[in-house]
């Protein structure tokens, strides 16, 4: 279904940069790569970051850890509700 749908799925990067319709990640060998979308997924770190959750635009779902740390149900749960509102 992925591949049906043309989204490209990207592992190991880091999010440098993010905005209304792209965002740049930089990969394991240091090259930065400008990435334009309309919806973007993202699962980042461990531990709940709100300092980035606040600074995504209001269109964006936050989902997991990012809102409080709780259960992998919860996350999946989040992750389907804001898929299915995309």
């Amino acid at each position: 279904m992925i591949q049906m749908q043309n989204i490209k799925i990207l592992t190991g990067n880091t999010l440098k940069v993010f905005s209304k319709d792209s965002m740049t990640v930089t990969d394991k060998d240091g090259e930065e790569t400008v990435l334009e979308a309309d919806a973007v997924v993202t699962a980042v770190g461990l531990k709940a970051n709100r300092v980035f959750r606040d600074q995504l635009d209001a269109k964006m779902h936050p989902v997991g850890d990012c809102n409080k740390p709780r259960k992998i149900y919860d996350a999946i749960h989040e992750g389907y509700v804001a898929a299915m509102s995309v």
